[in-house]
């Protein structure tokens, strides 16, 4: 968002319009849809979270690739 210049929210909204992206119920992580991944576009980074009581669980993180900058700039600056 920050290198588009587009708030942060207004980002990940047309993200997940556009099918980029999709949240597992209300408060799932945003999760990359597949064929974006295989596009190379967006990827997942997994990373653990230490619970309160000690556990650990691992959990998600869409990010967006290179490759998938390029396009949402070709997007963005095109105005579609």
């Amino acid at each position: 968002a920050k290198s588009l210049n587009i708030p942060p929210q207004k980002f990940i909204n047309d993200l997940n319009r556009r099918g980029w992206i999709y949240r597992m119920g209300v408060t799932g992580s945003w999760t990359a849809h597949q064929e974006q991944i295989n596009n190379g576009r967006m990827t997942h980074k997994i990373y653990r979270q230490e619970l309160p009581d000690g556990t650990e669980k691992a959990r998600a993180q869409a990010l967006i690739t290179p490759k998938g900058m390029a396009k949402l700039s070709q997007i963005y600056l095109d105005g579609i």
